[in-house]
């Protein structure tokens, strides 16, 4: 029988005390990133963009002027640092740290979900890995919408797969606020809401309706020609349109930036076919999740390409210790590990397709690669259901993960149930 574990040992693993780690790592690293910063100004041409659109949301919200020229998808993000900028003056630092504060309830729920799906051990290993990783804690306390973003994210991921009313009513409430900061992220999860409450509703026949009107409405909106822009109105022509877009938002941004990116990447790709995509899909993907790595990728002596690409070797390391992790356990996983599985792959195809430079691809990779903390574990877990066969004498576990398949028990895990999606 385990040994109770250590009073100061248990308080490492709870989710209160990685998060407030998180919070004041963040918290630390943005006030010395503000009096020294590390990198060229230009690595924070997006935050004095969003300083400069706040502060001018701010002034139309008192009728001094008319609201920016950005698109839609960053109103709700300007319009929140415009109120901050109202109640507390031009102060970024003040957003900086309500983001720190976003940082620790990331980590927070991180902890959580690992909690519901695997063990206190896997859990606790992942926070404390995203707390500290170093990617996280530069960006968590810069004016990016990725600070923002993140834990809304993850708040609906833990709607999703978390038990109770409570947990889906708030999971919801965050895919909605996603939605508000990056619409383009929070498309995922909003879509995986829908599929749930299509899997739990008790009537077939309301399926087949809502699943009609779903079809019905896209032809709908075809026969009234100009109501749906033209690169939906024949598939067909959806990656012509897709490289015209990236085209024309690539110069849109030198534009407005006044600096062409340095990373940018496939600036003269075209894609004529769905053949020229799928080709394109697997490329972009690779280079969204893990360049520049050490060799693949011109460094030319610059500090942040270096601190990129030691860090990607981390990520390419957990990437194989999870997919490790997730084979090993095949047959004995709760279904609910399809739901991460599920929103990274879609955020990762977002990423692919739509992000134009290393840089963009580097903040948004946050969204979905700390995931892989929560699967690594698994790579580790002994035919007796602990680690290494000790550690859940250091950390209370409470595993819902049967243990590994052996030949003494292999015939009670294969009879043993795995709670579903829509429990």
């Amino acid at each position: 029988m385990p040994s109770e574990p250590r009073p100061w040992v248990a308080r490492l693993a709870s989710g209160a005390v990685i998060a407030a780690a998180a919070v004041a790592v963040r918290a630390l690293a943005a006030g010395l990133i503000a009096w020294k910063p590390p990198f060229p100004p230009h690595y924070f041409n997006d935050a004095a963009l969003f300083d400069t659109a706040g502060w001018q949301a701010a002034q139309a919200m008192l009728g001094a002027g008319p609201w920016p020229e950005f698109d839609v998808s960053r109103r709700g993000f300007q319009t929140f640092i415009g109120l901050v900028y109202l109640a507390f003056g031009r102060h970024p630092i003040v957003v900086q740290l309500l983001f720190c504060l976003l940082g620790g309830l990331a980590a927070w729920l991180l902890v959580r979900i690992g909690r519901e799906l695997s063990d206190e051990n896997g859990a606790a290993a992942a926070g404390w890995l995203f707390a500290l990783w170093p990617s996280a804690v530069f960006y968590g306390g810069q004016l990016m919408k990725d600070p923002a973003v993140i834990p809304c994210l993850w708040l609906g991921l833990a709607g999703l797969v978390c038990r109770g009313r409570t947990w889906l009513r708030a999971g919801a409430a965050g895919a909605v606020l996603a939605t508000l900061v990056r619409p383009s992220a929070g498309a995922p999860l909003l879509a995986l809401f829908a599929l749930r409450g299509l899997l739990t509703l008790p009537r077939r026949w309301a399926v087949a309706l809502i699943l009609g009107v779903a079809l019905a409405v896209p032809g709908g909106y075809h026969a009234r020609e100009g109501w749906l822009p033209t690169e939906f109105q024949d598939a067909s022509r959806f990656p012509l349109e897709l490289s015209r877009w990236r085209y024309f938002r690539f110069a849109g941004e030198v534009k407005n930036g006044g600096r062409i990116p340095e990373s940018r990447l496939f600036e003269g790709r075209w894609m004529r076919s769905w053949k020229d995509l799928a080709v394109f899909a697997p490329e972009a993907a690779f280079h969204a999740a893990l360049m520049p790595l050490p060799g693949l990728y011109p460094m030319e002596g610059k500090r942040g390409r270096q601190a990129a690409a030691a860090e990607n070797v981390g990520w390419l390391v957990f990437a194989v210790l999870a997919a490790f992790g997730l084979w090993r356990s095949r047959g004995r996983l709760d279904r609910r590990w399809a739901v991460l599985g599920v929103f990274a792959a879609a955020t990762l195809a977002g990423s692919a397709l739509f992000d134009l430079d290393l840089g963009a691809m580097a903040r948004h990779k946050l969204q979905y690669l700390p995931l892989l903390f929560l699967a690594a574990p698994l790579a580790f877990r002994t035919a007796r259901g602990d680690y290494f066969g000790r550690m859940n004498s250091v950390f209370p576990s409470h595993a819902t993960l049967p243990p590994c398949r052996s030949p003494k028990t292999s015939s009670s895990v294969a009879t043993s149930g795995s709670p579903s999606l829509s429990s």
